[in-house]
This record gives C-alpha cells, sequence and structure tokens, in this order.
C-alpha cells in the first residue's frame, strides 16, 4: 500500500467526524487553492452518476485537506452539470482548462462527452480524468488516448465479452436477450460484444434495440423471448432502473446482467430493489483491503448509505492524482507524469497500471452480483481482453 493510500485509509473516518467541508460550488476561486474541476452530468440518464463520483470525489477532498492538503494549498471540488450533453461538456471543459487554478478535469461522464473533450486535453496541457467512463469513444482506437487523457472504470470493450463468457459458465444458460440502445455507440457496441460472446458459447441470442428517448418499456418487455435464461441490460442507469423494473412487473423472473450502470444507486432505488440479484462487474469490493473498509465506513458516516463502485471510482481518481504528484506541487504536468508512470498501484478498485495514458490496466475484474440494499458480493473473476 503506497504512503498516500495509508495515510487516507487513518484520516478518512476523522475527517468526517469533524464536519470538514470537502467542495464548493462553481464560482472564483483564489490563489490558496488547488481546483479540480469536475463537469458531470448530473442531470438526465447519468445523473445518479454523476452524483456518484461527486460524492467520492469530496469525500477524497475532505480527506487530503483534512492531513493539510497538498504543499499547504487546500483542495477544491468545482462541479458543473453537463447533463450529459458532449457540447456542453465541451464549453465547461474549455472554461475550466482556461482557469490558472484548475489542476484537473474530473469528468465528464460518458463516452460521447469524453470523446468531445479529449483534444482539449491535448491542447490545454490538463488532465482530463473521467472515473466513470468506460464505454468505446468513436476515434479512439482500443483504449489509446492522448498522453492527457485517463479512465479508471474498466473498459467495456475489453471486459463485457469475457463477462458475458463468465455469466454463462456460472449459470448455465442457454438463451439470451440482449437490450441495449441503438443510438448510443458505446451501448451498441456493448450489446454486439455481448452477442458475439454468447454466439461463441453455443447460447441462442435475441437482439432487442431501442432508443434512449424511449419513456414506455412495456412493449419492449412483452417482445422478450419467453425461453431466455438471461437477460443482459446495456443502458445508463435511469433506462437500467426503468427496464429491469417492468420485467420484474412482467411476471419475468429471469437472471440479470448489465454493465458497471448496473451498479449506480439510481438502479437499486428506482427498481425499487428488483435489481438484487443481476449480475455486473466492479473494481471496486467493500471491505477487501483496509483502505477500502476505511472508505466504506467513512462513507456511510458521511451519506448514510453504502457507498457504489462508482463513488469509489471518484474518490480512486483525486487520490491517484494527489499522489501522482509525490511530495512535490500538485500541478498539471506533475499530475500527467505521475499517473503516466503508475505500476501496480494497489488502491480501493484493485490494483492499476497505466500504460503513459488512456485506460487502467488491471490482471482481472470482478464479478459482481447486486445483493440487498444494493450491496454488491464478489462471485468470480473476469479476466479482461488484454490479459487473456
Amino acid at each position: 500500500m503506497s504512503r498516500t493510500t495509508r495515510t487516507a485509509a487513518t484520516a478518512l473516518v476523522a475527517a468526517l467526524a469533524l464536519g470538514l467541508t470537502a467542495c464548493g460550488s462553481a464560482g472564483s476561486s483564489s490563489g490558496d487553492e488547488l481546483v479540480i474541476a469536475a463537469p458531470l452530468s448530473m442531470t438526465g440518464p447519468a445523473g445518479s452518476v454523476g452524483l456518484d463520483v461527486k460524492q467520492g470525489a469530496e469525500l477524497a477532498i475532505a480527506t487530503v485537506n483534512k492531513d493539510g492538503g497538498v504543499d499547504g494549498k487546500k483542495l477544491k471540488l468545482v462541479v458543473e452539470d453537463t447533463g450529459g450533453e458532449p457540447a456542453q461538456a465541451v464549453q465547461l471543459t474549455t472554461s475550466f482548462a482556461k482557469d490558472k487554478n484548475v489542476v484537473a478535469v474530473l469528468g465528464p461522464i460518458n463516452a460521447a462527452e469524453l470523446g468531445a473533450v479529449t483534444g482539449i486535453a491535448q491542447s490545454s496541457k490538463v488532465v482530463v480524468f473521467p472515473p466513470a467512463s468506460s464505454g468505446a469513444v468513436p476515434g479512439v482506437d482500443a483504449g489509446k488516448f492522448n498522453d492527457w487523457t485517463f479512465r479508471l472504470n474498466q473498459s467495456i470493450p475489453l471486459t463485457v465479452g469475457p463477462q458475458m463468457s463468465k455469466v454463462l459458465e456460472e449459470t448455465g444458460a442457454k438463451s439470451v436477450t440482449i437490450l441495449n440502445y441503438d443510438d448510443n455507440a458505446a451501448y451498441v457496441d456493448t450489446g454486439d460484444r455481448w452477442a458475439d460472446a454468447a454466439e461463441e458459447a453455443g447460447a441462442k441470442v435475441q437482439r432487442l434495440q431501442f432508443p434512449s428517448a424511449t419513456q414506455d418499456y412495456s412493449s419492449i418487455v412483452t417482445k422478450i423471448d419467453k425461453s431466455s435464461d438471461l437477460i443482459a441490460i446495456g443502458a445508463l442507469p435511469a433506462t437500467d432502473a426503468q427496464l429491469v423494473r417492468a420485467i420484474r412487473q412482467q411476471g419475468i423472473d429471469t437472471q440479470l446482467m448489465g454493465d458497471s450502470s448496473m451498479l449506480s444507486s439510481e438502479v437499486y432505488e428506482g427498481s425499487r430493489g428488483a435489481s438484487e440479484g443481476a449480475y455486473a462487474y466492479a473494481a471496486f469490493l467493500p471491505g477487501k483491503s483496509e483502505a477500502s473498509t476505511a472508505f466504506q465506513e467513512a462513507f456511510q458516516a458521511k451519506y448514510d448509505k453504502q457507498p457504489t463502485a462508482l463513488s469509489a471510482y471518484g474518490y480512486e481518481a483525486v487520490m491517484l492524482m494527489v499522489e501522482a504528484a509525490g511530495d512535490g506541487k500538485l500541478t498539471r504536468d506533475a499530475i500527467r507524469e505521475g499517473l503516466s508512470k503508475l505500476k501496480d498501484h494497489e488502491g480501493i478498485t484493485g490494483v492499476i497500471t497505466y500504460d503513459g495514458s488512456g485506460d487502467a490496466h488491471r490482471a482481472s475484474v470482478p464479478l459482481v452480483q447486486v445483493g440487498k440494499d444494493g450491496v454488491i458480493a464478489q462471485v468470480g473473476d473476469i479476466t479482461p481482453l488484454e490479459s487473456q
């Protein structure tokens, strides 16, 4: 465990017990503050993801500030809502990049937004670090981003195929229905990869694709093949919640699975617990290490609820950027340089390595099931394609 991780594990609960403020709203900042700017989707279909990431980041900043900040300066989180719109993400990221007090950008959320702003990272020489983003990004081949863009959530293109293979192995399912957006490139890609893996395993596959603006899911649910042993959902949390609930209301008790969006707090709450038992994957497991246990306890103390994997990604991303600077100043260059050289770092989301930039590399990713109150439990391991 690294020095910063050890410090975080011991400082977390103390920071919250003192009721320290972890972030501020958008506005002016002073030269005595180091700003982490967060263009996050706080509304729209991915609004719950933005909230989860924000809360994790708040907790990390409270912890760092309790421990004295960085080089005598306090951290400040400035959050602005993108609404999940690439154009808004571009506007906000451009504005943040021009602010000399902004040392890094934490966000945005979805792949389309990231595709729109990754060039700004390069041209402005500021790290763009979207901790929850995981989908295929148009124009970015195999997660090979520019030198200033990093991701933390496990890459969908590398993971969902092996995930499907593992779930079929676990359940013995012989027929699969795949539900995914037809107008979101990342989720079309997810559905394609699930289908390829299922067909390769000899399973019968039904594809049902639908617009992301769909409001009435009953017509989709009625088309599900009654012989399906497994239903895989590739969509954002707000849609996941409605689909899961509609499926159960139709009396369909087929095993469910999803990508990491299935683990958003909105899905369990919005489906009224109907997502319990669903398979997904998560690099964060509560209680797996001293640091993850400390994070879990501190998060519970601050927000009176259990953290999601997405909250953990928000926390971990901030801590990684702080650690990147080592004992020196937290600057844009120091963050990029430190992250680019990160190797076998053990944090609360597992052991991470970056190959210069881009996606985090993990040798394995936990296959999990959603339990009571949305708490997840590991049921197996997924080996990403890059590690096979």
